[in-house]
């Protein structure tokens, strides 16, 4: 039942920050073409990826220990 639990959380984790990564993308872009400055939206892309990162160890995990 944990393990389900923990499948489930790692799948939303996973699929909001891939979401956030498409968005921070798109932001990235149209910041650095507004304001000059595509930092911000690289920083944030690389913070949702590594969101992404850990949603997939903690997938990985809960389909092992089950």
């Amino acid at each position: 039942m944990v393990n389900v639990l923990r499948l489930i959380a790692s799948i939303i984790l996973t699929g909001v920050s891939f979401f956030l990564v498409f968005l921070s993308v798109i932001f990235g872009i149209t910041l650095g073409y507004a304001f000059s400055t595509p930092v911000m939206g690289t920083v944030i892309g690389i913070l949702c990826l590594g969101l992404g990162t850990v949603g997939i160890l903690l997938m990985i995990d809960a389909i092992k220990s089950d």
